[in-house]
């Protein structure tokens, strides 16, 4: 299995207005993350900023992503509602099925911060529910999953299939916890890990990246989180 570019806090570089950033390696391509001040709930972060809107970040993730695709060969790919990655884990996708001559269609989960925009989305039967994600101190967002899309993924579970979970980062864990969390509410069985691996472009990690650890989430790129400690 291919082992993700580790980066920590002596990977970080300084620009001419000493402005911190960390140059890390997608799909071996050099890219410039920017170190970004986040506040949660309990917390100052300062975080490497992996901005999907940026179109260099779009198609070299898309890239990192597709090279993630190959260590799990998923039947099919779910993706989190999010206006800027999308385009991202559709470039993925699509490169993966054109590399291996597929078809493995990508389905984007119902999402927003409106319950009843959410709830009208998905139908009488469908499924939703809210979660924090870290960068969000005050407002719940909600995520939804069709009846519909919960009949194809039960079946391909059923058929011993994996299902794979495709992301922009993975900080916390609050937004694929909630994908995950959403799916075995609406199959209504418990699901391997290993059926729903999480792919990602980069992972942030507060402390030591442990080679060992197993949790079925694969990452292109380990960036530190660096607790702001006030004075």
């Amino acid at each position: 299995m291919k082992k993700p570019e580790i980066y920590n806090q002596s990977s970080i570089l300084h620009d001419e207005h000493g402005k911190p950033y960390i140059n890390v390696n997608l799909a071996g391509q050099k890219v410039n993350l920017p170190m970004q001040l986040v506040k949660t709930n309990s917390a100052e972060l300062l975080l490497a900023w992996v901005d999907a809107k940026r179109e260099e970040i779009t198609t070299y993730g898309a890239l990192a992503l597709s090279e993630l695709l190959d260590e799990v060969n998923p039947s099919i790919v779910i993706s989190p509602f999010s206006s800027k990655s999308i385009p991202m884990a559709t470039q993925a996708v699509g490169d993966w099925n054109s590399r291996h001559n597929r078809d493995v269609p990508l389905f984007v989960l119902y999402g927003g911060k409106d319950e009843k925009i959410v709830k009208s989305q998905i139908g009488s039967d469908g499924f939703y529910l809210n979660y924090n994600p870290v960068t969000s101190t005050q407002q719940a967002k909600y995520i939804g999953l069709s009846q519909h899309l919960a009949h194809i993924i039960q079946k391909e579970l059923s058929y011993g299939n994996k299902v794979a979970i495709l992301d922009d980062v993975y900080g916390t864990g609050a937004t694929v916890n909630a994908v995950r969390k959403i799916i075995a509410l609406a199959v209504q069985h418990k699901i391997k890990d290993s059926q729903l691996p999480v792919l990602v472009v980069s992972r942030e990690l507060e402390g030591e990246y442990e080679e060992q650890k197993i949790d079925s989430v694969l990452a292109s790129i380990i960036i530190p989180i660096i607790r702001v400690i006030s004075e």
